[in-house]
């Protein structure tokens, strides 16, 4: 599976959850583009070079747990057949691990539907 058709089948997966009420998600975009604003054209700077795809938020509640629970921030970086990460994307799931966030490499929705 390519990686845009990758990316369309789990942001369908993730929409449904987030309609039940499962989870919070964004995709996110690593860059700069240009917006024309009038006759003008500025520079708008998008998320930091190796971000992950996708952000998710989940909300779990083992029965174990001695609290009320916790929320689950949840880093996704899609990948390709044979994809590989990035210089860029290493040092941001090594950013994401030390701030207890967790990150993930998935190559198709059941990846994402094991993760969650």
């Amino acid at each position: 599976m390519r990686e845009s058709e990758l990316s369309r089948a789990v942001r369908d997966y993730l929409q449904y959850e987030e309609n039940l009420g499962n989870l919070y998600f964004d995709r996110l975009q690593a860059g700069s583009l240009l917006a024309k604003y009038g006759d003008r054209f500025n520079k708008v700077t998008l998320c930091k070079p190796g971000t992950a795809d996708y952000f998710v938020l989940k909300w779990e509640e083992p029965d174990w747990a001695p609290t009320k629970g916790w929320t689950r921030v949840i880093f996704l970086e899609l990948k390709g057949k044979g994809g590989k990460q990035t210089d860029d994307q290493k040092d941001f799931a090594e950013a994401v691990g030390r701030q207890g966030g967790e990150y993930y490499i998935v190559r198709s929705v059941d990846d994402v539907m094991e993760v969650l």
